[in-house]
């Protein structure tokens, strides 16, 4: 087959002239969403009586983790501090890898990379919804809702949710078809990507159980087992290459538990508990309004992981359960919307709850404006997602 046929076949694919299509306006909003808070922040920060931090304005997309990301792709875990390590490997080491393709600018092919991978990922969200629904409505509403939510700003700054992303979203489409090896290579890469890639074992393993008892080939138990078994496997792979390299298995967690970071961990009830009491706590500015925002943002994922529950496989909502439950253990709450909300089945959730044109625009209105607020506090180093 010749390189011109090759061409004209993928050009002419479905992925590209139905998937991307519908994932590329949305895609295109919400960089011009997050372009103009960054225009406004660098305005705003700049001059003697700025506001915010200049510093935050001035990384652009590569503020926070970004430029986190960027230093290890440049130079390697080696060279920088061991709090790094929290940083699984594949979307740097991918950064440095395509370098080359962009004359030596890494930070370029990260940027690439992150938002390559977050237009993907609506593609295949699209995909999804539409094979499991035959819903073209609803699969439109949840690409739109993956790139306008508040926490997706995370997906436009050159962070690693994209590709975790199109690793969880692929992984889905290919348990749900059975095709368990490309399951696991996907699972492989989700745990290599972020370590919440873990909990995609749970999903897998829902999947591969169903109607496993009547599986009688040997080949196909190895596969679904291999699926099931992948993202455990990209996580252990990272933590067994920094034991060697730096000592201690769990480094790359126990890094996480400092104050300033994920914090220890604590079971969600007493957590909540807290936040409750933090909401009518004295400090009214700053501590229970951060407490109030995390309890809204509770409230919002349960309703809907319930509406996930009663409309999808049981295996959505247990990949969005587990990923509540997770981000509830932890003992600091600024990024609980970034780990709970980039877990997409809270976003087909929140498509189902919005079917009424009166909701939907409500909700739209409301995700563009936070979308803007967030990120415009993030460029004013007033936020970290």
């Amino acid at each position: 087959m010749s390189v011109k046929s090759i061409v004209k076949k993928v050009s002419s694919s479905e992925f590209i002239t139905r998937d991307l299509r519908v994932a590329i306006g949305p895609w295109i909003f919400s960089r011009v969403v997050v372009g103009l808070a960054l225009l406004v922040a660098r305005t705003v920060s700049s001059g003697v009586d700025g506001i915010g931090d200049s510093r935050a304005a001035h990384e652009g997309l590569f503020v926070y983790d970004g430029s986190l990301y960027r230093g290890i792709a440049e130079v390697g875990y080696e060279h920088l501090p061991r709090e790094l390590l929290r940083f699984f490997p594949l979307y740097p080491l991918s950064g440095r890898a395509l370098g080359w393709a962009f004359f030596g600018h890494i930070d370029l092919a990260l940027l690439v990379i992150a938002n390559g991978g977050a237009l993907i990922a609506g593609a295949l969200l699209f995909r999804l919804v539409l094979r499991e629904t035959s819903d073209e409505r609803l699969a439109t509403r949840s690409v739109w809702f993956l790139a306008i939510f508040p926490a997706s700003l995370v997906l436009v700054l050159a962070y690693a949710e994209s590709i975790l992303l199109v690793a969880a979203i692929g992984m889905f489409l290919a348990l749900r078809s059975k095709r368990w090896w490309l399951a696991a290579a996907l699972g492989l890469a989700a745990g290599a990507t972020r370590p919440v890639g873990l909990l995609l074992a749970l999903p897998a393993l829902i999947e591969a159980t169903r109607d496993f008892s009547s599986v009688t080939n040997i080949k196909e138990r190895i596969a679904r087992a291999a699926s099931v078994v992948a993202p455990v496997v990209g996580v252990g792979a990272y933590l067994v290459w920094v034991d060697r390299v730096f000592g201690g298995f769990f480094t790359a967690f126990d890094v996480q538990s400092k104050s300033n970071l994920r914090g220890s961990t604590t079971d969600p009830f007493t957590r909540v508990g807290q936040a409750i009491a933090d909401t009518f706590g004295a400090d009214i500015v700053q501590s229970s309004g951060r407490a109030l925002r995390y309890l809204i943002w509770i409230a919002l994922a349960l309703i809907l992981i319930g509406v996930v529950s009663r409309r999808l496989p049981s295996s959505y909502t247990a990949y969005g359960l587990v990923a509540i439950v997770l981000g509830m253990t932890s003992e600091n709450s600024s990024s609980f919307e970034r780990y709970t909300f980039t877990t997409f089945p809270l976003i087909i959730g929140l498509a189902y709850l919005t079917e009424t044109q009166r909701v939907r625009g409500l909700f739209s209105i409301i995700s563009i404006m936070g979308l803007f607020s967030l990120s415009l506090a993030v460029f004013l180093g007033q936020y970290v997602p």
